[in-house]
Parts: C-alpha cells; structure tokens; sequence
C-alpha cells in the first residue's frame, strides 16, 4: 500500500466502464443495468432498494469509514440526477475485508422511492488509487425491469419415481434470491402447488419467466407437502438427480425452452 494516499476523482461522460486496474469491477449478477420505481406506497423501509457490489480486486481499500461506518476513500455519484438524484444512492459499506484494515470489496444501496424513469450513469471512483468505474443505468417503471429481455420457459418434472405417499400434494419453485432485481418483471420466487391429478404419466409442467445474459442465477426446488420436525404442515424437500446444474440452478439457452428435471423417490435415500 502506498505510503501517503492519493486521491483522484475521474469524471466521466456516457462512457460504461466495466473494469479498473488491478481488478477492479462489478460483481456479476450483483449490479443491475435496470432498476424499477417503488410500487406506490413502497419505502426503502418496505424493500424497496437495490444494492450494487464491486469488487476492489487484488488492490484493496483502506476501510476508513465516517460516523455513519460508510467508507470515506470511495465516492459514488450518478450523472443524471433527473434519473437517480445523489440523495437516493446511500453510503458505501465494505463487503469483504483484507488485512489490516483494508476492504476487497463493497457495496451501496439505491432508494428506489427517490427514482425516477429514464437512463444515468453511476460513477465510482476509488479516491484512494484513482480508479474508476462506471454503470449505465435503465430506471423503468414498477414490475417491467428486464421485462424487455425475459424469457418464458417451461420446467417439466418428472415423479414417475417416486411413492404414491409423497404425491398428494407438491410445490415446485424458482428462486432468484441472490441476483433478484426489485421490480422485475417477474417475482423473486415463483412457485406453485400441484396435486397428484394434475400429473401427466407421472409428469408436472410449469411455466416461468427466465432473464437471460444477465449473470442471474435460478434455483430450483422441488418439494412435496408433509409434516416438518415440528409437526407442522411444511413443504419438504425431494433431491433433483438431473436436469440442473450440480448446485440445483436451473440453466436456459433459449427462450421457449422446455428442461426436464427428474427427482429421486425419498423413500429410498
């Protein structure tokens, strides 16, 4: 680290930086091109914000923070503020820390109450080693964020495997839990009950809504309707053995596709 710290702050125009020196750069899937305005009534106190996360790469940040535990030697403006006003964009937080007081990473929070439509960029300069990198930002209306870019594809389930007790009713999910966007054009987690009528040679198929090429990542659960430890009515987990990735996300290379996930019998494991 250098002995005496200098700070620079880039300006710039129009131009999307993905990457610094040194690595520096955002996190796939964790700072979003689009964002939406809170749904009316909604406050940041409700959800309704988006976070951003960067990673300082092999150059960390002294964690120098304010009264507030923001981080001082880091600044993130935006260039139309008609779009997304510099009060609406919170304090920097470290997300991840080096040695001796130094962060590898971190991340800040959007007011998505204080936004409006239309497009800015967001500038974000590492004051300590005058690094910066930028982000073009789509602000959209409530419930249409990546509505413009979203797939529909088609899960079909395959139960031919397991016992008759497990089918009475079941659940199936997708969960974006990690990359979700406020306001998208699709719900953080879709899901729906089936019963055993509605299998098809022992078969169940539900449709949903997929973003691509935006680093999100989908898990998928299938369940079935059972009693938990506690005695309590709870959707239990069955085991996927094909048709997603190792780590149970589901992974889509077209739109209108149809994947096939067959799931293991519990009475057996």
């Amino acid at each position: 680290m250098p002995a005496q710290d200098v700070f620079v702050t880039a300006t710039v125009s129009g131009v999307e930086i993905a990457n610094a020196e040194d690595g520096m750069g955002w996190i796939a899937g964790r700072a979003p091109s689009q964002l939406a305005v809170a749904d009316e009534g909604d406050v940041a106190s409700d959800g309704a914000t988006q976070k951003f996360y960067l990673t300082f790469g092999t150059r960390a940040v002294a964690n120098s923070t304010d009264g507030s535990g923001f981080m001082t030697k880091v600044k993130v403006t935006s260039l139309n503020e008609d779009v997304i006003p510099n009060e609406a964009i919170g304090g920097v937080k470290a997300d991840g820390a080096a040695m001796d007081g130094y962060a590898d990473g971190a991340n800040f929070e959007i007011d998505l109450s204080k936004v409006k439509t239309g497009s800015t960029f967001l500038v974000f300069n590492d004051l300590q080693h005058g690094r910066t990198i930028t982000k073009q930002v789509t602000v959209k209306p409530f419930g249409e964020a990546y509505a413009d870019s979203a797939w529909k594809v088609k899960v079909t389930v395959d139960l031919s495997s397991v016992s008759e007790e497990y089918l009475t009713k079941m659940h199936i999910g997708l969960d974006e839990a990690l990359t979700y966007t406020y306001g998208s054009a699709h719900k953080r987690y879709q899901s729906a009950d089936f019963t055993r009528e509605q299998l098809v040679d022992g078969k169940y198929t539900q449709e949903f809504v997929y973003i691509p090429n935006m680093s999100k990542q989908y898990k998928l659960r299938v369940a079935y309707w059972g009693k938990s430890p506690v005695g309590a009515d709870a959707t239990l987990n069955l085991t996927i053995v094909s048709g997603v990735s190792k780590d149970g996300m589901l992974e889509v290379d077209k739109d209108g596709a149809t994947i096939t996930v067959v799931v293991a019998d519990p009475a057996k494991a």
